[in-house]
This record gives structure tokens, C-alpha cells and sequence, in this order.
């Protein structure tokens, strides 16, 4: 993904420095001596970043500026603001971040943070574009999903050894109350029983416990509670190195020892923004999935999610030599039902199947719709004594109790069922093994026992229909 920056800076020899290093490190940039210049070139694309040195001027000033010339729009997907300030007091960079800028970083500033800095900003600026084409993408199919109105209230834990706490620790204690929570490393590391996730660690990272606190920083970001948290790290505001580790060990954002009470409130709180963003694309890439797999009518899988699982539980077969057993299950006499009743009824009924069959199998086996009234089951685990008498489960559970319609009406419907076997398994004992080929591609052995298990259905079918029929004939 292209890295496309706008760097705007008045100083001539202060932007070609800049401009150096960051195109010695592989990114695009765009480079402006103001913001004139900046508002006509930034109408041929879109930067990632903006990068703007503030030196005589206001924060606050420079951002409506900003607005003003049409580089940034005031919106969530805008380009996010980098300032480069000469005199980055406290006061100042709060006041830029309190405006709208994304970051405020002190010049001169060493290479390697500066740059590490910018990878973090670039990695949040990519987040925002990907929930914005995720959302765009999900309102052209219609099926965008709307947001919860309920939202959990967002907590915060300090991780820290020090009883004398810094400002901006004491008003976020009195910010969020009992969503506000001490820890001691160990606890913030371990995942008890009664543990609480957080949405946001606060590592305190300038005192003597410093070097144990960037040591664990790792392993707080790989465990499973904490992984997809924000960590916010307090370090020393002259210790580069302290930083540099911090944000290559997995920090989400730094705040120097000098910083304003007021600026780790907000940095906290942009940090909650942030995850809630990505918990959002989390939650939707997996409805999305989840959609993909599913059939609408039924809720169960559907052919695409069936094929893959199928070809899973071969190559698990062919690793193990654990057995399976594969089952076309079809609806007897279906078009009948549809011309008598109407497809209202029809898709009523194929609901109701949909559930009896789920209901009477394992979790780890899988049933799917495999296309208008078929539906597929795979039974890992499952060999030839105990495939026949399984599917035979399934066929008198559905037609021995009619299906009851909304209205009070009762159809008794049937089904046949064709069976066959994969893996380290004979056949009901006839002798003719249904071994998995392991010269043979698991698509192509999944597409034999598919076609196996649609014969067996066939037979059944031309036998008399409301029975099962196994598949003895091997590869």
C-alpha cells in the first residue's frame, strides 16, 4: 500500500531535509512551500498524512486553515494532521490536538522516532480508509449494518509501581470512575476468571520499574484479553530510546512526563475512538464472512463454506486416517409440494428441515443447504457402522412428526438420503475400502465423494424414495 504524504513547510532548507529523509525511506511525497500551493496540488490526490511545520503560527489557527484551503475536510476519513513544532510546549501541543491534529512532534527530533512515530500515524490513517471502503462497499450491496445504539462504556486500566501518580492519571480516575482500574504488572498481564477486559492500558513507563514495563510491553499486546486493546505508554520526555522501544514493542501512542494532565485524558479518549473503530471493522468483516457462508433462507452454511470444509476434513483424513462420512439428503417430491402449497410454504418447510437436522447433530459435524431442497452433511469421526444408522436418524426424524405451518396446517414431507464414506474405513464390511487416494488432490477426492454420495441418493430415489442407500462402490 503506497504511503502518499503532503508535506507543507515554509522553510526551504528545513523542507528539504524532511522531504530527503522520508523519500531515502520509500514514501511518496508531496512537497509545499504553503498552503496555496498545497491546496492546488492536493486536488490530484488524496495524502495519507499531512505534514505541517507550525512554527510562528497557532495551532489551532493553522488547522482552520487547513479546512479553509480544502487540504483536510472536517471529517473522520480526513487525512490525518502530523505538526512539526520548534517550540512544542505542553501547552501548545495540547492546544494542536485539542484542534484536530493527530500528533504534535518536537523539532529536531531523531530519525529513527520521528519515523516511528509516522509508521503508527500511517497505520491508523490506513485503518480509517479501510473502515470507510468496508462501509461503502457494504451500503452498495444493502446490507451495511447499523450501528448498535447501545455501546459498552469503555474502561481503563493503569499499569504502574508508583504511588505518586502523575496529573493526567489522578483526572482519569476521576474521568471514568469505576471503569477506572490500578494494576500492578502481573495483573495486568494475567486473565482470571472475574478478569475485565480493557479497552485501554496506560503503561507507566517513567520511573524506576521502566525497563521490566517495555520488557512486558509484548506479551501484554500477544495476550488474548489484551491483544486487541489500546496501549498508551508514559515515558520520559528526553529518553528517545525509551519511546523507540515502546512503539516497536506494540504502543498504540506515547505521552511524554511533561504532558499536561489534560493531554493524557485526550489521548486516552482518542485511543478509545480508535479501537471502537477497529472493533467495528473486526465486527463486520466477520458478519461479512459470515454472510458469505451462509445461505439466507436456511441459516445454514452454503456450498462455497461446504466445498472448503469438506476439502478440510480430507486433508485432516489424510493425516490421521480418521474416517468420515458424507450424506446427500434431498426432500422427496419437493416441485409437488411448491405447485400444491405455494413457495412460501415450501421455503417454510425447508426452514423447519433446515433446524431438525442441525438440532440432531454433533457440533463438529456440518450440515449445508448444497442448493434448492439438497442439503449436504459431513460427520468427521464417523466410519461405516455408523454412517447408515446416522443418516437413517435423520431421515425418521423428519418425516415421522409433520411440519406444522403458521397457520395450523400439518405436511408430512420426506427425504432420501444417499451415504458414503472417506478415510481409513470399509463400507459396511462388504470388503471395497473407501480409502482417501493420497496421490489424489482433495479437491478432486471431494468432488468423487460428492458424486458418490449423489448416486447412493439417486438409487434411494428410484428405489422407492423415504430411505437411505450407502455407497459401496471404492475409488
Amino acid at each position: 500500500m503506497a504511503n502518499h504524504l503532503l508535506l507543507v513547510d515554509s522553510s526551504t532548507p528545513a523542507r528539504m531535509l524532511t522531504s530527503s529523509l522520508l523519500k531515502a525511506h520509500h514514501y511518496e511525497v508531496t512537497v509545499c512551500g504553503n498552503l496555496t500551493e498545497a491546496a492546488t496540488k492536493v486536488r490530484g490526490f488524496a495524502p495519507d498524512v499531512v505534514i505541517a511545520t507550525l512554527r510562528d503560527r497557532e495551532p489551532a489557527g493553522l488547522m482552520e486553515d487547513l479546512y479553509t484551503h480544502g487540504i483536510i475536510a472536517r471529517s473522520d476519513q480526513a487525512p490525518l494532521v502530523l505538526f512539526l513544532d520548534p517550540e512544542a510546549t505542553p501547552e501548545r501541543r495540547l492546544g494542536a490536538l485539542s484542534a484536530g491534529a493527530r500528533e504534535v512532534i518536537a523539532t529536531p527530533l531523531p530519525d529513527l522516532l520521528f519515523l516511528a512515530r509516522l509508521r503508527g500515524i500511517l497505520r491508523e490513517a490506513h485503518g480509517l480508509r479501510e473502515v470507510e471502503r468496508r462501509q461503502s462497499a457494504a451500503a452498495s450491496f444493502w446490507f451495511a449494518e447499523k450501528s448498535s445504539p447501545f455501546q459498552a462504556a469503555s474502561s481503563v486500566a493503569l499499569v504502574t509501581t508508583q504511588d505518586a501518580m502523575h496529573r493526567g492519571f489522578t483526572l482519569l480516575a476521576e474521568a471514568f470512575g469505576s471503569r477506572f482500574r490500578r494494576l500492578t504488572l502481573d495483573e495486568a498481564l494475567a486473565s482470571g476468571g472475574d478478569y475485565v477486559a480493557r479497552d485501554v492500558f496506560v503503561l507507566d513507563c517513567a520511573n524506576t520499574a521502566a525497563r521490566q514495563m517495555l520488557s512486558a510491553l509484548p506479551d501484554l499486546r500477544a495476550r488474548d484479553h489484551s491483544r486487541h486493546a489500546a496501549i498508551l505508554v508514559m515515558h520520559p520526555t528526553d529518553d528517545c530510546d525509551s519511546a523507540i522501544t515502546a512503539l516497536t514493542s506494540g504502543a498504540s501512542d506515547l505521552v511524554g512526563t511533561d504532558a499536561l494532565g489534560d493531554e493524557v485524558v485526550h489521548r486516552v479518549r482518542s485511543l478509545m475512538r480508535r479501537k471502537s473503530d477497529a472493533d467495528d471493522l473486526r465486527r463486520n468483516s466477520e458478519s461479512s464472512m459470515r454472510l458469505a457462508a451462509t445461505d439466507p433462507l436456511t441459516g445454514l452454511y452454503n456450498r462455497r463454506y461446504a466445498d472448503t470444509y469438506l476439502s478440510d476434513v480430507i486433508r485432516n483424513s489424510s493425516a490421521t486416517g480418521e474416517p468420515f462420512a458424507v450424506m446427500m439428503a434431498d426432500i422427496d417430491h419437493f416441485k409437488t409440494v411448491n405447485d400444491t402449497y405455494g413457495h412460501a410454504v415450501g421455503d417454510a418447510i425447508l426452514r423447519q428441515i433446515a433446524s431438525r437436522v442441525s438440532d440432531n447433530l454433533r457440533s463438529i459435524d456440518l450440515v449445508a443447504r448444497f442448493g434448492g431442497e439438497e442439503f449436504l452433511v459431513v460427520m468427521p469421526g464417523t466410519d461405516a457402522e455408523r454412517a447408515g444408522p446416522a443418516a437413517n436418524r435423520l431421515r425418521a426424524r423428519i418425516c415421522d412428526d409433520p411440519i406444522v405451518l403458521e397457520d395450523g396446517r400439518e405436511i408430512t414431507v420426506t427425504v432420501s438420503v444417499g451415504v458414503t464414506v472417506g478415510g481409513a474405513s470399509r463400507i459396511g464390511g462388504a470388503g471395497a475400502a473407501a480409502l482417501i487416494d493420497p496421490m489424489c488432490e482433495k479437491d478432486v477426492m471431494a468432488d468423487k465423494l460428492l458424486r458418490l454420495a449423489d448416486g447412493a441418493l439417486y438409487c434411494a430415489k428410484a428405489s422407492g424414495r423415504n430411505r437411505i442407500e450407502v455407497a459401496l462402490t471404492p475409488f
